[in-house]
């Protein structure tokens, strides 16, 4: 509204985005957001298609940039294939090949795992010493960028409040009493109920004769917060998709509370075991954030049981208060997590299925979420299965730590921070 803004001597008040964006290349939050095609390769040269290359070129660069970014074993695959790591990696490959001189980059890792950002780190500095780009990368996980990053620049209430080096900007974030240099703090020391709720045993499933899960087993018990922990594509997603019985499995057996749930219709399960998925958008579908919670309610015939006192008390340790009357896909990446999660958290379930669910959080909503799901499954008795990059969230606040590499599932201590880095 006000002041100007010029890129590479062009006021952006005065030029099309079609011509900014021949200088300026974007990665978006949600990457499907900007997907166009179906295959990734596809994907990948359609930018380069529209500037006109021989397809001898675009072949060329399509392959050379899907090796830097060690996507090329996904050149074949269709997008719909892809978890939502290697979906960001083909965002970012689609972005990169047109050759921008600046990029903007949400939250770019928010979704990979620590190799795969560290891999990403890698590249884009590369990038960006060898091919002089500008990046400009948002992102509340600063500690991944301190070995590429040369400028921290921290925003507060849309003013600048610090510009300078990582040592600054981990000062600013300490001054608030966060501390970003260390991944990982004292671990809630809860005792776990020892009755089973979700009892996992021998699961086994493939995609396309490729097997994802094999003889998975594993148990999380009453109060207890279990993370999920593995590179991109390592199963974790179908973990939880196959306790929903969204995904066919081959072989083994689901428990909740005792009862099998292996063959158990997906809307009969939800009603006891809330699942997030990836992409909050999937769950936001009313005018205002009061109804989508209403509407949680109301598919567990809650409405009128007494818990929308509940519901009232969970939006607002999700600091969610101000947004109840507000058009839900409004909100910021975040809030839109968070509001999400909150339709997933009302209805008195007995087992919480969350699939990335701190993604796009500053530090004290993270907690603040997190701190809800320790204080409800202690309190209701629940039980909750959490996939997740975090290392801080797993070191924090998990009570054990189950490392999913290969379609097996290994448990790993989770106080042991290096050993989470390695696996996450």
């Amino acid at each position: 509204m006000r002041g100007r803004m010029m890129i590479d001597g062009l006021d952006t008040r005065q030029n099309k985005p079609r011509i900014i964006s021949e200088h300026v290349g974007t990665v978006f939050q949600d990457p499907e957001n900007q997907f166009l095609m179906l295959t990734v390769s596809e994907e990948i040269a359609f930018g380069l298609r529209n500037t006109g290359l021989e397809e001898n070129e675009v072949s060329s660069r399509t392959g050379a940039i899907a090796g830097k970014l060690g996507i090329t074993g996904l050149l074949g695959k269709s997008i719909f294939e892809l978890s939502s790591g290697q979906k960001q990696l083909v965002a970012l490959a689609s972005t990169l090949s047109c050759g921008p001189s600046h990029i903007l980059l949400d939250e770019p890792t928010s979704q990979l795992d620590g190799r795969g950002a560290r891999l990403f780190f890698s590249h884009l500095g590369d990038i960006c010493s060898k091919d002089g780009v500008t990046a400009i990368v948002s992102e509340h996980r600063v500690e991944r960028g301190t070995g590429v990053c040369s400028r921290f620049i921290g925003i507060e209430e849309g003013k600048i409040t610090v510009d300078g080096s990582s040592d600054d900007m981990y000062n600013w974030y300490g001054s608030k009493g966060v501390d970003v240099s260390a991944e990982g703090g004292v671990r809630n020391a809860r005792r776990a109920g020892c009755k089973a709720v979700l009892d996992i045993q021998n699961l086994g499933m493939s995609y396309e004769e490729a097997p994802v899960l094999k003889d998975v087993t594993l148990t999380v018990r009453e109060g207890e917060i279990v993370a999920l922990l593995g590179a991109n594509g390592s199963g974790k997603t179908s973990i939880l998709k196959s306790v929903m019985n969204f995904t066919k499995k081959e072989s083994g057996s689901i428990s909740l509370d005792g009862c099998d749930i292996t063959d158990t219709p997906s809307a009969v399960i939800s009603r006891k075991i809330g699942y997030l998925s990836h992409n909050p958008l999937n769950y936001l579908f009313h005018p205002t954030l009061r109804e989508e919670l209403d509407f949680s309610l109301g598919m567990h015939d809650k409405v009128d049981s007494g818990l929308n006192g509940d519901m009232i008390e969970i939006t607002r340790m999700l600091g969610l208060e101000e947004k109840l009357e507000s058009f839900p896909r409004e909100f910021s990446c975040g809030e839109r997590e968070l509001a999400a999660i909150a339709c997933t958290l009302v209805g008195n379930r007995r087992c919480l299925l969350l699939d990335e669910p701190t993604r796009g959080m500053d530090y004290w909503k993270k907690n603040a979420f997190l701190g809800l799901v320790a204080e409800l499954c202690a309190k209701r008795r629940m039980a909750s299965l959490i996939a997740t990059h975090d290392v801080s969230l797993v070191s924090t606040w998990a009570d054990r730590a189950i490392v999913m590499s290969g379609g097996i599932a290994a448990e790993v201590d989770p106080t042991d921070v290096g050993m989470l880095k390695e696996n996450a």
